[in-house]
């Protein structure tokens, strides 16, 4: 095979172990993008039934815009404008996301405009619903609104963690696989080029033993005509036994075809 075709032969095989590794990282994240805008659309519809709910049972109007606030891809800022019950949203809160199959927890938090802090209200496992919530820390606050509570999903985060690190393992290994390749392909070069040396060497080596050879018998066949060689039986005898000397023909390489000339 020639040099140029086993360039061809390298990217081509590169190019086509990346492209593989590059849909699925594509399709992955496209995936989880789908997914994403599925879950922020559910999250903000069961969030405004419960404001809504909180506000027909205060008896109160919610805001004409911006109710629902999506701070992170996990976080999400609920505008009220009326004192909020925190046993009262967990409940509404629990009633909305246990109907829903693509929620498995969350945490929520109360803003107190006295303190100026998120008073954090408790850790849901939608799962396990008879395990106790477990405090996980604050949530942070939003300036712009007075009376709000924020809700967090604590496993959208891993998930997104997850997709990342399944993002960086793909680079990884198409990375491996393509220093694997160019490894392979460089011993198979390494073990191409060794075979023609050694094959450039035996045939050098065959013509050099090959030409002394071919002018002895060229030699034995001028020595058999000239007239004191045929008188004498004893050096007729010793060339014709030259003579009968076959010249060796070396496989690989074609017989070196000599004409003799007159001395």
């Amino acid at each position: 095979m020639k040099n140029i075709n086993i360039r061809w032969v390298i990217l081509l095989g590169a190019v086509t172990i990346l492209s593989i590794i590059a849909m699925q990282t594509y399709l992955l994240t496209q995936r989880w993008n789908h997914e994403s805008k599925s879950f922020d659309q559910t999250t903000k519809i069961a969030l405004l039934r419960v404001a809504h709910k909180m506000a027909e049972l205060n008896k109160s109007t919610l805001p004409t815009k911006d109710v629902i606030k999506q701070i992170t891809p996990n976080y999400f800022i609920v505008n009220f404008n009326d004192t909020i019950d925190a046993n009262i949203l967990e409940y509404y809160l629990l009633e909305e996301f246990s109907s829903l199959n693509s929620y498995t927890d969350f945490e929520y938090g109360i803003y107190n405009c006295a303190t100026d802090e998120m008073v954090y209200g408790n850790h849901c496992n939608l799962l396990e619903s008879g395990t106790p919530g477990r405090l996980e820390g604050k949530l942070p606050k939003y300036d712009e609104f007075l009376y709000y509570f924020g809700v967090k999903f604590p496993s959208r985060q891993e998930d997104l963690q997850a997709i990342t690190r399944s993002s960086w393992l793909m680079a990884m290994i198409a990375s491996i696989t393509v220093a694997f390749f160019v490894y392979a392909i460089w011993v198979i070069l390494n073990q191409r080029r060794y075979s023609e040396m050694q094959r450039d060497f035996i045939n050098n080596m065959t013509h050099e033993f090959k030409t002394p050879l071919t002018s002895i018998q060229l030699s034995s066949d001028y020595l058999t005509k000239q007239p004191v060689i045929q008188g004498d039986e004893r050096l007729k005898r010793y060339t014709e036994l030259i003579r009968s000397i076959p010249t060796p023909q070396y496989p690989g390489r074609e017989a070196t075809q000599c004409s003799a000339t007159g001395v």
